[in-house]
């Protein structure tokens, strides 16, 4: 997604967050940098109030989300 790594936190590779047109408060979800993940899909909404990541790390999909 176009959310991707626009924050930038020491430790953490990747960060996908979502926080709608106020910026007055969003979601985030953090990878830390040791994990070996590759993307499959993301949303979130307009709001900024949820975002789904779909990830698969060690051939295992995986389906995080972050709800605020």
């Amino acid at each position: 997604p176009k959310d991707t790594c626009r924050l930038k936190v020491k430790g953490w590779r990747i960060i996908y967050h979502a926080n709608g047109w106020q910026k007055k408060a969003g979601v985030a979800i953090l990878i830390l940098d040791k994990l070996d993940f590759k993307i499959k899909t993301g949303t979130r909404d307009e709001e900024g109030h949820n975002i789904i990541i779909k990830r698969s790390i060690h051939q295992e999909d995986l389906t995080i989300g972050n709800i605020y």
